[in-house]
């Protein structure tokens, strides 16, 4: 797995994670501990407003059906990794 770089960012929050998903597809998974993984994404402007809107509580306009579908396929890939 990759180490964590100035080029990536680590997100172990998996709504968090979902919804980055909805525009830039995950770099790498890494396990922190035998229970928590954290989602490796690229870094970008983007990346970082959708984390500061997403923290400061703003809305984010998103189709609900596929965030969960991207939550479901971050879940099975997390749990692949057991």
């Amino acid at each position: 797995m990759k180490e964590q770089s100035e080029n990536t960012i680590s997100i172990s929050d998996l709504g968090l994670a979902s919804l980055i998903s909805m525009w830039h597809e995950p770099v790498d998974f890494q396990r922190i501990n035998p229970k928590r993984v954290a989602i490796l994404f690229k870094k970008n402007k983007k990346v970082e407003q959708i984390i500061q809107d997403y923290w400061s509580n703003k809305s984010i306009p998103v189709p609900i059906f596929t965030l969960f579908q991207k939550q479901r396929l971050l879940k099975d890939r997390i749990y692949s990794l057991q």
